[in-house]
């Protein structure tokens, strides 16, 4: 099982996955809200990772080029140590974004539960997911069977080739977790 979910996730989201290195970000379609995903913290919990500076540095210039007209920050916020979203939020603001423009999901414990909680909670219907190219196919699909209309933005990020086969076995292993996941919420 640990090829063929991802395979899938790939090929059926290859036509709505846009590289940001090659498209401007002012000729995506536009969407209502932009969800980023959360990814580490450092300094303590206290700033974000480059990963995920990078993902909101993203989001804030969907923002800026009116392609969203808002922002959802999705991820762990359960300790007042690791609170993914407050970060991602404080950021966004530094960078121009005004607070009302911004939504905070804090128990966006995984892909799956921010695009259910994104649906379900938030009722959003439209929106560019904002994450780095390895985890793009499987969050574009996971917003699309939450009934997301759903395009994703790659965020890139360079990672070494050193890096680059942990973060395929995560994901490998993260998309086989996904189809359990909808296959036990249609049961």
């Amino acid at each position: 099982m640990l090829w063929g979910p991802s395979i899938y996730a790939n090929y059926t989201t290859r036509q709505i996955r846009y590289n940001g290195e090659k498209v401007p970000t002012v000729q995506l379609p536009k969407r209502d809200t932009a969800i980023v995903f959360g990814a580490a913290l450092k300094d303590k919990g206290t700033n974000p990772s480059a990963f995920l500076l990078i993902r909101v540095k993203a989001a804030v210039a969907l923002y800026e080029a009116g392609r969203v007209n808002r922002i959802l920050m999705s991820g762990d916020g359960r300790q007042p140590n690791h609170d993914e979203p407050y970060i991602m939020q404080r950021e966004a603001i530094k960078l121009g974004v005004p607070a009302e423009a911004i939504m905070m999901d804090k128990f966006g414990f995984d892909t799956y539960d921010s695009c259910y909680r994104a649906r379900h909670v938030r009722e959003i219907t439209s929106a560019i997911v904002v994450t780095q190219g390895y985890h793009l196919p499987r969050a574009v699909m996971t917003c699309q069977k939450n009934g997301i209309d759903t395009i994703g933005l790659d965020a890139p990020t360079r990672i070494s080739t050193r890096n680059m086969g942990w973060y395929m076995l995560r994901e490998w292993l993260s998309t086989d977790k996904l189809f359990m996941q909808l296959a036990l919420r249609k049961l």
